[in-house]
């Protein structure tokens, strides 16, 4: 199993367009793809920041639906729209694998 990590910090006085935004494209994702997206934010260290989780079988599910992702009109003017809300540079993914 897969699973795709991605946060990114919040700028300051934007955390409810964050939120708007962060359930916008995750409904999208799920909408297009299938696929879950959770919606998190840490408890503790850094709290201003809001991550998106999603489970995939292999990484080459993970590749071709992000892939499929990069390629899709909608979801690139989605996510161009959301870019406000965040520090620049602030975005990280992760990709880890269970054992």
């Amino acid at each position: 199993m897969i699973y795709f990590l991605r946060n990114a910090t919040i700028a300051q006085g934007k955390m409810v367009p964050a939120m708007t935004f962060a359930r916008d494209i995750a409904e999208y994702i799920k909408s297009k793809t299938g696929k879950n997206v959770t919606i998190g934010m840490p408890i503790g260290g850094q709290s201003n920041r809001i991550g998106w989780f999603v489970e995939y079988e292999s990484l080459a599910e993970l590749d071709k639906i992000q892939g499929g992702l990069l390629q899709d009109a909608e979801y690139l003017a989605i996510s161009s729209k959301g870019g406000e809300n965040f520090i620049a540079g602030s975005l990280h993914d992760d990709i880890w694998r269970t054992l």
